[in-house]
């Protein structure tokens, strides 16, 4: 329903159905992605962000720990994070050195998802002018580390 607030365990956006990542402790979710894959689904992503969404979800575990356990419980299904942020939470060097290592576990199926950051406690690394302060440093680390520097 259209302004309705989202179901327990949901959250808003192009896929407002879908339960958020923040609404399952870390076993559940490695649980839920060897499903996935029993299932034949692609990937699976979880979402990077220090809070839950909604006070009624309690968790939002640390997506790298849970996604390098999926990684080791599965063989097959991509693996995703949702919207790494590279601002103050993770310097870029960080990111790019979890998921170096999260690709290497897991045979090459990892992708990095990177985005602003939704919520206060990710957007306080923020340039005067609102841009992320690390923004066009993850690539460019990766960029170098890459190539052997």
């Amino acid at each position: 329903m259209l302004g309705a607030e989202p179901a327990p365990g949901t959250h808003r956006g192009a896929d407002a159905a879908a339960p958020a990542a923040e609404a399952f402790g870390p076993t559940e979710l490695v649980r839920q992605a060897v499903l996935a894959e029993e299932a034949g689904f692609g990937f699976v992503e979880i979402s990077d962000h220090c809070h839950p969404w909604l006070d009624n979800q309690g968790h939002s575990p640390f997506a790298w720990t849970v996604l390098g356990a999926i990684a080791a419980r599965t063989s097959r299904i991509g693996l995703a994070t949702g919207d790494t942020c590279p601002t103050v939470r993770y310097h870029p060097a960080v990111i790019v050195q979890a998921a170096a290592t999260l690709a290497l576990l897991s045979g090459g199926r990892f992708v990095l998802g990177v985005g602003s950051g939704e919520r206060l406690d990710e957007r306080r690394g923020t340039a005067a002018d609102g841009r992320p302060a690390h923004r066009g440093r993850t690539g460019e680390i990766a960029r170098v580390r890459g190539e052997g520097g």
